[in-house]
């Protein structure tokens, strides 16, 4: 029972000593047993285990344990002594076998002790001979209830202290409420069996066996009494009986269930029926684990012990889990808050209760803040921090590091003329264009990102060959000069990109990034519209490409200079699609970036007739 208060373990020390002191001065003044004596109380002693290891179940949540008739037969048949010695042996005995923790064996044997003490002690101050027993003698059938009424004050006391202890309540609330849990049937059979044990065992122990009957009586009528009561479930019926209890959780919005040291459901309410998808009689005695919490979320198998309800019924300490998976009856998977917390009858754990609520639109919130804290929000790239957070993992894992890659750094030609002539929104459409094509152009598990403005880096994984990096980049300059459309205008653009390769498990991220940066800066300085690659002696080596450079626009007019253009200086051409035709303005960049000029033949045409659509070009 780890994650007990220090509190807690002080009380339980303190009652361990009392124990210990009783047992002292009661042999102090007892002396030791006869061998008679002896031979019957190891038969007790026997008897005790065997009601504790197998208890008897007669209902859903309850156990039915002959620990309090052996107990009470010890204190009538022996003097306090010998009647501790029992009660702490075999208490002690019994719940090893039952694989209970050390601090549970220690506190359930001592209060038992405890209980016997003051039951024999008040028995010998009042002169309690068991051969004196007769109807002519009325104080010896006197104390008797008042040593049953001991053992009851020691019992309920002991527990009701430990759990106010543990949980901050105050004593009085939960040592009424531990007295109103005791059964009055189960606790008159057990004491009536216990006194029928003396008898035969003070007359003629070889009827001893004889005792089965009564047991089996009562166990049958016990059981059958607890059958006749209403069971507790999730169904709503107005004319089922129910206690304030049931009612409250069964009002409740969020689930709750409880299960027994077997982990089969001993309880649910409503709304965890109908959160689960199931009827409350298809759980209700069912291994709850096998049936809603047997796999994680990516489908492997999840083991019991794994689970937060074994911590609870095995180390007896509750946990709460923020993002736990449940498993709904059509199949689906649940995110639930879940809390699960042992349940303690005295002194031992006797199962768990868990309260849980779908999370599930928390969740959903939570990946969407999660994914626009890690992704651009206008093309659905991963934005630099995930960028950067995947090339630092690919670097750092050392599976991979054999393995070669490339960053790629890309930067649009002449985009900020895009804004200034049609305006942010359309730019905004052709970045998103030039997202679905450089996602078109890399391979399956590559990363495309937005790294800021009109600039895109590109991580190239697992490649098998260096050239594999050039053979994206220059399919990915090819592309990008295929026309977007947006609005009523075709736009052709360009971009330059630098290309810096990762050949050794030394690389850093910041390093291979400057190394594409300068590459790609290169890369415009050597005529924009081509990629460029970062060798492994600092420098970069341009790669002209055919396609690169067999772009013909049209010739200036009136000036004489040849129709073969680099596609550099033709960065951006617009095409304008009016209402009577079509208007076609290709646009030339100067050596001066804010200089137009018209590369058509046509005669210049008035913005008033182009914004109107009146111009057929045809």
């Amino acid at each position: 029972m780890s994650g007990l208060r220090p509190s807690v373990m002080v009380y339980i020390g303190a009652v361990t000593a009392t124990a210990l002191a009783v047992l002292l001065a009661a042999v102090f003044y007892t002396g030791l047993p006869d061998r008679h004596q002896t031979m019957v109380a190891l038969l007790m002693t026997g008897l005790l285990i065997l009601a504790l290891r197998f208890p008897l179940h007669v209902g859903e949540k309850t156990k039915l344990v002959f620990d309090t008739s052996v107990l009470f037969a010890a204190v009538l048949l022996f003097g306090p002594a010998v009647a501790i010695v029992v009660a702490g042996s075999g208490m002690f005995a019994g719940q090893f076998l039952r694989r209970a923790s050390w601090v549970q064996m220690v506190f359930n044997s001592t209060q038992a002790m405890l209980q016997v003490a003051g039951a024999g002690l008040l028995m010998t101050a009042a002169g309690w001979q068991l051969g004196n027993l007769s109807l002519n003698q009325p104080a010896q059938f006197l104390v008797i209830p008042l040593a049953v009424a001991v053992m009851y004050v020691i019992n309920t006391g002991a527990v009701a202290i430990i759990i106010a202890l543990q949980s901050g309540q105050p004593l009085r609330p939960v040592w009424q409420q531990s007295m109103r849990n005791l059964d009055p049937l189960e606790h008159l059979a057990q004491l009536a069996i216990g006194f029928l044990a003396v008898i035969v065992v003070d007359s003629a122990i070889w009827a001893l066996p004889l005792l089965i009957l009564p047991a089996t009586v009562s166990y049958r009528a016990i059981a059958h009494r607890l059958r006749q009561e209403p069971a507790v479930t999730a169904e709503s019926d107005p004319e089922r009986p129910a206690s304030h209890f049931q009612r409250l959780l069964d009002s409740a919005s969020d689930g709750v269930f409880s299960i027994d040291q077997d982990g089969r459901c001993t309880f649910i309410n409503r709304a965890a029926a109908e959160i689960l998808g199931y009827a409350p009689d298809e759980l209700m005695g069912q291994s709850i684990h096998q049936i809603i919490h047997h796999s994680r979320k990516d489908g492997t198998s999840y083991p019991g012990d794994s689970c937060p309800d074994f911590t609870a019924l095995k180390l007896g300490r509750g946990t709460r889990v923020d993002d736990e998976i449940l498993w709904r009856r059509d199949g689906t998977m649940l995110h639930v808050l879940y809390a699960v917390s042992p349940v303690v009858e005295g002194g031992n754990i006797t199962g768990a209760v868990v309260v849980f609520s779908d999370s599930s639109e928390r969740q959903a919130l939570q990946e969407r803040l999660r994914h626009q804290a890690l992704h651009d929000p206008l093309t659905g790239l991963p934005n630099r921090i995930l960028f950067m957070h995947r090339l630092d993992q690919r670097l750092a894992n050392p599976e991979q590091s054999s393995a070669a890659l490339a960053v790629l750094f890309l930067d649009l030609d002449g985009f900020k003329f895009i804004n200034d002539a049609l305006g942010h929104e359309a730019g905004d459409q052709v970045l998103v264009v030039v997202a679905e094509r450089l996602n078109a152009c890399v391979r399956e598990g590559d990363t495309v990102a937005r790294f800021g403005g009109d600039e895109f880096t590109i991580l190239l994984d697992s490649l098998a060959a260096t050239s594999d990096a050039t053979d994206i980049a220059a399919r990915i300059v090819e592309h990008l000069q295929e026309p977007i459309t947006v609005n009523q205008y075709q736009i052709s653009l360009t971009l330059s990109v630098g290309v810096a390769l990762s050949l050794s498990p030394r690389d850093l991220s910041g390093d291979l990034l400057r190394h594409a940066d300068a590459a790609m800066y290169a890369a415009k300085a050597d005529g924009k519209a081509r990629f460029t690659v970062f060798d492994s002696r600092g420098q970069v080596s341009a790669r002209d490409r055919s396609y690169s450079a067999c772009r013909k626009g049209p010739s200036r007019a009136n000036d004489g200079e040849p129709g073969d253009h680099d596609p550099a200086g033709q960065a951006v051409r617009f095409v304008r699609v009016g209402k009577h035709g079509v208007l076609r303005l290709p646009v030339w960049i100067d050596s001066d970036p804010w200089k137009l000029n018209a590369l058509d033949e046509s005669p210049a045409v008035d913005s008033q007739f182009e914004d109107d659509g009146l111009v057929d070009a045809g």
